[in-house]
């Protein structure tokens, strides 16, 4: 494991992926499982560990981790991950709904508008109504291999 960590940004996402865990005021086993199977070969520092296992028992303000994202591939990736953090169960709630759109709310500029509204389009896609599972073998791959990208 690398003594350096992930760098602040990409921390942060984490982070504010965690914190959307607790938009419907409980943190369900299938969340928990979702933020440590998708961290759990990043090169986390203990102290960064022991961080996100605080976010996931008590809510930091996603005003405040969002805006310590500083990368715009970051942010797009947090848009992606919260969505698949949301639909992990196949339900979305409207509780997380809101947060989403609360995020719509935050200084984004135009460029991380456009992708935050890409990644909400993109998984109005692929969900299958009345299923509740997401059905598409190629987007999860696609966020396996998000994990796997080094953080700019």
């Amino acid at each position: 494991m690398s003594k350096a960590g992930l760098n602040e940004s990409r921390f942060n996402m984490w982070r504010a992926v965690a914190t959307m865990a607790h938009a419907d005021s409980i943190v369900r086993p299938h969340e928990v499982h979702f933020i440590l199977e998708n961290t759990k070969d990043l090169p986390l520092t203990e102290a960064q560990r022991e961080r996100l296992a605080f976010d996931l028992r008590s809510p930091s303000s996603m005003q405040t981790v969002f805006g310590k994202i500083t990368s715009p591939r970051d942010k797009e990736d947090f848009f992606h991950f919260a969505r698949a953090l949301c639909w992990s169960d196949g339900d979305f709630d409207e509780s997380e709904q809101s947060l989403l759109n609360h995020l719509h709310g935050l200084s984004l500029t135009g460029d991380e508008k456009r992708v935050m509204k890409y990644a909400m389009a993109h998984f109005n896609e692929i969900y299958i109504e009345g299923n509740g599972q997401v059905r598409d073998p190629g987007f999860m791959a696609m966020i396996r291999t998000m994990i796997g990208k080094n953080a700019a």
